[in-house]
């Protein structure tokens, strides 16, 4: 437990970091990769220009064009952040069961787990080839890494817990969303400059993704192996 406590304390601080610069200098914030030579030369982003999805004109996987204002919302955007920071850190030490589990009870199992797939998210926009073609092998390989974590969760909870059914299976695909594509669109809000536009519409896209492995997933080892065991 005290290992959660200090990463919770850990991303809440880099958190504000984030905001503080961001707000207050009005830049992205690049100077935290400097050092690692990871930076892009000719934009000063990580990445930006050679890995694809970060043009000026992007494709609206979910929502319409007209659904709202393609531009940047600093309010609405450091409201949704802190919000889910917030609930998430009250459902950690409130102990609230859902679905007969606790936040801890979810994550405990699979913390190893849930690192790798923090570390897959972070290469994504910190690797770069510096070439199209090796980028977006790159990408693909990352995105099947993460998918990957999330079937090896649910059977780790299934096997964990006798009583693991499919809404436990449910909140394991919400947690994962958050987990995976909430630190993405951060990542390409805060440090890419993306809109708000952009980042609710990939965070939905992103999570669907991440809830059609997971439901996937549970019915295979709930409804097939589980019962084949039994």
């Amino acid at each position: 437990m005290l290992y959660w406590i200090i990463g919770i304390i850990v991303v809440v601080l880099g958190g504000f970091f984030v905001f503080h610069n961001y707000v207050y200098n009005e830049k992205p914030i690049t100077k935290v990769f400097a050092v690692s030579g990871l930076i892009n030369p000719r934009t000063q982003l990580l990445g930006e220009g050679v890995n694809p999805g970060f043009g000026a004109e992007w494709r609206k996987n979910i929502f319409p064009d007209n659904f709202m204002a393609d531009t940047r919302n600093d309010s609405l955007f450091f409201f949704i952040f802190t919000s889910t920071i917030a609930v998430f850190l009250f459902l950690f030490f409130s102990k609230i069961k859902i679905f007969g589990k606790t936040l801890i009870e979810y994550l405990s199992p699979i913390k190893k787990l849930i690192l790798g797939a923090v570390l897959i998210v972070i290469s994504q926009y910190t690797v770069n080839f510096y070439s199209p073609f090796w980028d977006n092998i790159f990408l693909r390989l990352s995105q099947l890494g993460w998918e990957i974590i999330i079937v090896a969760s649910i059977y780790k909870l299934v096997k964990t817990y006798a009583d693991f059914n499919f809404g436990n299976v449910l909140i394991t695909g919400v947690l994962y969303s958050f987990i995976i594509h909430g630190l993405k669109v951060s990542i390409r809000y805060m440090i890419y400059g993306k809109t708000i536009f952009y980042a609710l519409d990939r965070f939905l896209y992103g999570s669907l993704l991440v809830m059609a492995v997971t439901i996937a997933s549970g019915v295979v080892f709930l409804y097939i192996w589980k019962k084949g065991e039994v």
